[in-house]
């Protein structure tokens, strides 16, 4: 999460002037952003079925590190 925000920050907060290529910057800026959302998005629907799962609940409290 903290690198999304990071990243979000960082395209929407430099509006970069590098010459004729500045298109191509940008489109390529915004892609990586929207990638970044969609493996985020679909991160967050997998932890979320993880914690829903009755084996991950029983690993976490049989681990002997976490007693």
């Amino acid at each position: 999460m903290e690198s999304k925000e990071r990243y979000n920050t960082f395209v929407n907060a430099i509006k970069p002037d590098f010459g004729p290529d500045d298109d191509a910057i940008t489109i390529t800026r915004e892609l990586i952003k929207i990638s970044l959302d969609n493996c985020w998005s679909k991160l967050d629907k997998y932890y979320k079925i993880l914690d829903l799962s009755f084996t991950y609940i029983a690993a976490i409290i049989l681990h002997p590190a976490y007693k």
